[in-house]
């Protein structure tokens, strides 16, 4: 894969992607392109965007166990397995593929989104 490519998998360059939510959130009009671009931003070691896209109510306040599960994280790949958005709520299935102490793992998510204040908003997991 080109490095310039954006992570989520999309095949557009990272800067007309995923790189262009995490400057301005509101450019996501879906749940699956926020969740697209919080991926990106675990591949780009982004907290800040992972945590500012996180809805106030839900958002944890220790950040330290999020940032030191990224750091022992490479990601490889994200598979959406389905995305369904209904009004103002949006539901988004995904396995996202990483490498964490030389083993290959997967992170299997059934993400909950919320559209609120002109922009959507990653609210919690159901799985």
């Amino acid at each position: 894969m080109k490095k310039n490519l954006c992570p989520c998998g999309s095949n557009l360059k990272a800067k007309d992607c995923c790189a262009a939510v995490h400057l301005n959130p509101k450019l996501a009009r879906h749940p699956e392109q926020l969740m697209r671009a919080r991926y990106s931003a675990h591949a780009m070691n982004n907290l800040n965007f992972i945590m500012a896209s996180w809805h106030p109510t839900t958002r944890p306040q220790d950040t330290g166990p999020i940032q030191q599960w990224n750091d022992e994280c490479t990601w490889l790949a994200l598979n959406v397995a389905q995305s369904r958005k209904l009004g103002s709520k949006g539901v988004v299935e995904f396995v996202a593929l990483y490498r964490q102490a030389g083993q290959l793992k997967q992170h299997h998510e059934v993400a909950n989104f919320k559209f609120e204040k002109g922009q959507w908003w990653y609210l919690d997991r159901s799985d």
